[in-house]
């Protein structure tokens, strides 16, 4: 994860155990005071970036391979999703995969659902919602689908 109090612009990297940001926060004061001599418990922190990593049953050459032998096939990228299973939270469940490319204007979708596209995959976990914001950028929010 990549943490920083709201409005700074510079993050710290910490590492955040899978499935559980518990205790992220104070983590992110200790190593802020271990690295710039002073933390602020009471300001508000913000996770900028997490990246999460996986893997499916065949190494990412090949599915990236069959991604594009799928999109070549189909004249482009997939406008309607697909479904696959996921480990999350240490179960299995049913996941949407949409095609980064081919998204809607209006796109909003509840997790659990994948967005993949070159060069990277966007995992949107139960309970958060992904939009298309007006911009390009994939926002991910707690909460319903709009």
């Amino acid at each position: 994860a990549e943490v920083r109090y709201r409005g700074q612009s510079h993050e710290l990297p910490l590492r955040v155990p899978a499935g559980s940001t518990r205790g992220l926060a104070a983590r992110f004061h200790r190593e802020h005071a271990r690295r710039f001599g002073f933390a602020d418990p009471v300001r508000p922190v913000e996770v900028v970036t997490l990246e999460a990593r996986g893997a499916g049953p065949d190494a990412w050459g090949p599915v990236n391979a069959a991604l594009a032998r799928e999109r070549a096939a189909a004249g482009g990228p997939r406008s309607r999703p697909t479904r696959t299973r996921v480990r999350h939270g240490g179960r299995w469940l049913s996941a949407l995969v949409w095609d980064r490319a081919a998204l809607p204007r209006r796109f909003s979708c509840r997790g659990p659902a994948i967005v993949r596209e070159e060069g990277a995959t966007l995992w949107n976990a139960p309970g958060w919602t992904a939009r298309l914001h007006p911009s390009g950028t994939l926002v991910l929010e707690p909460g319903r689908a709009r």
